[in-house]
Formats: C-alpha cells, sequence, structure tokens
C-alpha cells in the first residue's frame, strides 16, 4: 500500500518515470540481439561405446562400469555421470559443472578412452565423443524415393552424392543417412582359399594327419557323454601297526571317497546311402580337474 500512497503524494514523478520508460523501450528492443537458435552453454559431455554381439547386462559390467570409475579419476569439475546400457551400445553422460571448462574435458575423456581400452574387451574401437548442446537440433528432414530403385540405390545416392552438397551450407552439421540398406560386393579370391586350405593342411600334418576331400558317400555323427566313477579306500588305525585288534580297545577307519569324472566320446561313420553303420569309434578317458575326494571318519570297535 505504500507504493500507492507514493504515487498519490507525487504524481509528476511518476508520470515521468512512465514516459521515460515509453521512449527508452524502443531503443532497447531494436539493440536487443535476437536468434532463433540461441547458444545455450549446458556442460554435457557424451561417450558412445560399441561392441556389436553383448547384451545389456555384459555391456554394463564389461565396459560402462570400467570407464565410469575411471573418468572420476581423470575428468575435473565433474557434477555426475548417467549412463545406459543397451543391445551393443554403451552411453555415458557426463554432466560437468556450470564453471567447467567443456574443451578441456573433452581432452581428458578421450585421453582416458584410450587408456581404458587396455581394459576392455579385445577389438573394442574408440568411443564416440559428443559435446552436447541445447542448439543443435534436427531442423529439417530429408526423405528420398525413387520409382525402380532398390533400398541400397538410394542408400548410396544420399550417402555420397546429396549429402556432400548439404555439408557445403554455411553452419549446417549434416550427419550420415540412415535407413535402407547399406551396398555390398561379395566377391571370391581364389589365392584367399588357397592359402586358408595350406594353413588348415598344416595345421593337421602338424599333428599328423591328412586332409581328404569331401564326398556325399559317409555320413559323420559324434556323441559325448560324462559319468562320474566312485573309489572308497578304507584305512584303519589303531593298535598293532596299523591292524585292528578288538581285544585291545577302540580303533578308528578312514574312508576316502575319490569321484573320477570320466568323459566318452563316440563317433560312427553311416553309408549315405544305406544309411549302415560302418564304422565305430569309442574313447573314454579322465577329465580335467579331477578327481575330486571327500572323508569321512567313523570309530569302530
Amino acid at each position: 500500500m505504500w507504493i500507492v500512497r507514493l504515487a498519490l503524494n507525487r504524481p509528476y514523478t511518476f508520470v515521468v518515470l512512465a514516459l521515460l520508460l515509453f521512449l527508452i523501450a524502443p531503443v532497447m528492443l531494436l539493440r536487443t540481439p535476437v536468434d532463433i537458435f540461441p547458444e545455450i552453454n549446458i556442460p554435457v559431455v557424451s561417450i558412445i561405446w560399441t561392441y556389436t554381439g553383448l547384451v545389456p547386462r555384459e555391456m554394463e559390467s564389461r565396459i560402462t562400469s570400467i570407464y565410469e570409475r575411471a573418468l572420476t579419476t581423470t575428468v575435473g569439475d565433474v557434477d555426475h555421470i548417467e549412463s545406459q546400457s543397451l543391445y551393443g551400445v554403451s552411453v555415458i553422460k557426463v554432466y560437468l559443472q556450470p564453471q567447467a571448462n567443456v574443451d578441456g574435458a573433452i581432452a581428458e575423456v578421450n585421453a582416458e578412452a584410450e587408456a581404458t581400452m587396455k581394459q576392455l574387451p579385445s577389438g573394442i574401437t574408440p568411443p564416440l565423443v559428443i559435446r552436447y548442446s541445447a542448439s543443435t537440433v534436427p531442423i529439417l528432414q530429408l526423405g528420398l524415393s525413387g520409382a525402380g530403385l532398390s533400398e541400397q540405390q538410394l542408400n548410396d545416392f544420399g550417402t555420397n552424392f546429396i549429402r556432400p552438397q548439404l555439408a557445403t551450407v554455411p553452419g549446417a552439421a549434416v550427419p550420415l543417412p540412415f535407413g535402407g540398406k547399406v551396398r555390398q560386393i561379395m566377391a571370391g579370391d581364389s589365392l584367399w582359399e588357397d592359402r586358408i586350405k595350406h594353413d588348415i593342411d598344416a595345421q593337421l600334418a602338424a599333428k599328423g594327419w591328412t586332409r581328404v576331400d569331401a564326398n556325399d558317400s559317409a555320413t559323420i555323427a559324434a556323441f559325448q557323454s560324462t559319468q562320474d566313477q566312485k573309489t572308497l579306500d578304507t584305512f584303519y588305525d589303531g593298535f598293532g601297526g596299523g591292524w585292528r585288534w578288538r581285544n585291545l580297545g577302540d580303533s578308528m577307519s578312514t574312508t576316502t571317497t575319490e569321484i573320477t569324472r570320466i568323459g566318452t566320446l563316440v563317433v560312427d561313420i553311416f553309408d549315405a546311402q544305406t544309411q549302415k553303420l560302418i564304422w565305430r569309434g569309442k574313447q573314454s578317458n579322465a577329465l580335467s580337474g579331477n578327481p575330486q575326494k571327500m572323508r569321512r571318519n567313523s570309530p569302530r570297535i
């Protein structure tokens, strides 16, 4: 209520202030910068790892968790880290403090990725590091279609002809096209086939075997099974040098159970036309990690 009382007591002062605002407003509107997509500084760095064939649980335990722990030791000004593990893809977002240097954080993220790759699964490629910005949103989507053109031809046309022309637009960031099918060329090379056969022959010769040409006159079937073989061994410990004497007192018996796992492989060769058994081979042997022993002590009188 005090401002109303002040305006009633000093009306000319408020009239002058209103006129000043009316005159200054057009000047301020003309000098105010206008941008459809203003620059919004959000210090977020996204790291995307890809490894084909790993399920989300394996991606989380073998890639995401290891790299997250490594980031906290080298990257400075980290506010918090978020991650998402998908099938064959791991997305890690590093949220930095408002005053953090994003360019320096990207350099530290790349350096840590190169150092951590030694602990990750073999064959993994370096990650894709993206600097997140709220202004980098898609403003145009272009779809391709053509009568009589296959999906491979449309993908090839968009990748090799249309995208290079759009990439020359100032300030435009044009990603790779998605959808369709990638053109693939399958070519046979007799030189590679000869090299493969030569390597196979060398490995067989080192074991004393010889490769023979395949034919359709026989069919090979293999079966394997495992079973446990138990052996009991009882030893009586008492008077008389280890012998049990009933009239000399009690004795203690120790029973040892030895379990050996036996593996059996059966190979049968059948005639391809008559389906009659031509030859059967059978071999049994103890598997690795044997035997297992269990002891039980029992008193005897």
